[in-house]
This record gives structure tokens, sequence and C-alpha cells, in this order.
């Protein structure tokens, strides 16, 4: 099947996330990529077993995927939070 425009730029966009994954990946606080499955019709990525939920839903008390209820979420969570996330972008830009 011949792809579209818009699923040619689904897939430049996805390739570079690719690579940036590939490249920099190796940080404490950035999710990381260990394989890609590129097939005709999808393409696959392989990434770290990341277990706890998302951080919004930790933020909104809302139930994890799991369907655990998170503890509070308090201002001593949102400052680490807020520190890793920084420290990931601080390694992007160095």
């Amino acid at each position: 099947r011949r792809r579209t425009g818009g699923e040619e730029k689904l897939l430049e966009s996805l390739r570079t996330e690719i690579t940036i994954l590939r490249e920099y990946g190796r940080h404490e606080n950035i999710l990381q990529l260990r394989d890609v499955y590129d097939r005709p019709t999808s393409v696959l990525l392989v990434e770290e077993l990341a277990t706890g939920g998302d951080l919004l839903g930790w933020a909104t008390h809302a139930p994890s995927r799991t369907g655990h209820q998170h503890l509070s979420f308090t201002e001593g969570h949102a400052a680490s939070a807020t520190r890793q996330i920084l420290k990931a972008v601080a390694y992007l830009h160095d």
C-alpha cells in the first residue's frame, strides 16, 4: 500500500524520535529505547518497563492503569518530579 503525505510526515517524526532516544536515552530520567522493529505496516518500539502509572494521573489522584490508587501528591513530590524533568531537559540541551 502506498503511504500518504500525512503518513510520511508521521513516519519522519517517529524516525526523529527514535534517533533522539537512541542518542540521548542513556540518562536516568529519559525512557530507554531497547529496540525498534520497522515492519511494512507498523513500527514497534520496545522501551524499558516503566511501572507506576503516569505523572498526570498521580498528580490528579487518578487510579493508575493497573487500578492502584496513588498516595497523595505533595509539594515534595511535585518538586522531585520537576527536578527530574529539568535534569532530563538540561541533558538534552547540553
